[in-house]
Protein backbone atom coordinates (compact mmCIF):
# COMPACT_ATOMS: atom_id res chain seq x y z
CA UNK A 1 0.00 0.00 0.00
CA UNK A 2 2.98 2.52 0.70
CA UNK A 3 5.11 0.99 -2.53
CA UNK A 4 5.39 4.34 -5.02
CA UNK A 5 5.45 2.46 -8.61
CA UNK A 6 6.93 5.61 -9.90
CA UNK A 7 10.27 5.98 -7.81
CA UNK A 8 10.64 2.67 -6.77
CA UNK A 9 14.30 2.61 -6.93
CA UNK A 10 17.05 4.54 -4.71
CA UNK A 11 18.65 5.65 -7.73
CA UNK A 12 16.48 7.01 -10.86
CA UNK A 13 15.39 4.00 -13.08
CA UNK A 14 14.12 4.04 -16.43
CA UNK A 15 10.86 1.95 -15.75
CA UNK A 16 7.95 2.13 -13.82
CA UNK A 17 6.32 -0.54 -11.68
CA UNK A 18 6.67 -2.98 -8.43
CA UNK A 19 8.20 -6.23 -8.58
CA UNK A 20 7.16 -7.99 -5.65
CA UNK A 21 3.55 -8.54 -5.42
CA UNK A 22 2.35 -8.97 -1.86
CA UNK A 23 0.54 -12.48 -1.82
CA UNK A 24 1.92 -15.34 -0.02
CA UNK A 25 3.19 -17.14 -3.05
CA UNK A 26 4.75 -15.08 -3.79
CA UNK A 27 8.24 -16.63 -3.05
CA UNK A 28 7.54 -19.48 -4.73
CA UNK A 29 6.74 -18.42 -7.57
CA UNK A 30 9.60 -16.16 -7.90
CA UNK A 31 11.75 -19.30 -7.38
CA UNK A 32 10.05 -21.17 -9.69
CA UNK A 33 10.14 -18.66 -12.47
CA UNK A 34 13.91 -17.93 -11.59
CA UNK A 35 14.98 -21.75 -11.85
CA UNK A 36 13.19 -21.46 -15.63
CA UNK A 37 15.24 -18.32 -15.95
CA UNK A 38 18.67 -20.48 -15.00
CA UNK A 39 18.05 -23.56 -17.33
CA UNK A 40 17.83 -20.73 -19.97
CA UNK A 41 21.22 -19.26 -18.94
CA UNK A 42 22.97 -22.60 -18.85
CA UNK A 43 21.51 -23.21 -22.37
CA UNK A 44 19.28 -26.02 -21.13
CA UNK A 45 15.70 -24.68 -22.52
CA UNK A 46 14.64 -21.96 -24.64
CA UNK A 47 13.57 -18.57 -23.86
CA UNK A 48 10.22 -19.69 -25.38
CA UNK A 49 10.32 -23.12 -23.52
CA UNK A 50 10.91 -21.16 -20.18
CA UNK A 51 8.34 -18.27 -20.82
CA UNK A 52 5.68 -21.43 -21.46
CA UNK A 53 6.59 -23.27 -18.72
CA UNK A 54 6.76 -20.31 -16.14
CA UNK A 55 2.63 -19.32 -17.13
CA UNK A 56 2.04 -22.89 -16.63
CA UNK A 57 3.66 -22.88 -13.06
CA UNK A 58 2.10 -19.53 -11.97
CA UNK A 59 -1.47 -20.36 -13.43
CA UNK A 60 -1.36 -23.46 -11.94
CA UNK A 61 -0.34 -21.68 -8.67
CA UNK A 62 -3.28 -18.91 -9.02
CA UNK A 63 -5.89 -21.48 -9.61
CA UNK A 64 -4.97 -23.67 -6.60
CA UNK A 65 -4.36 -20.51 -3.98
CA UNK A 66 -7.89 -19.60 -5.61
CA UNK A 67 -7.22 -16.14 -7.26
CA UNK A 68 -8.32 -17.03 -10.34
CA UNK A 69 -11.14 -19.69 -11.41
Amino acid sequence: QTANPIDNTLLPSPYNGINVINIPEFPSIGLQVGRQVSMVIRGEITVDKALHDSQILVSKQMRKSGYVN
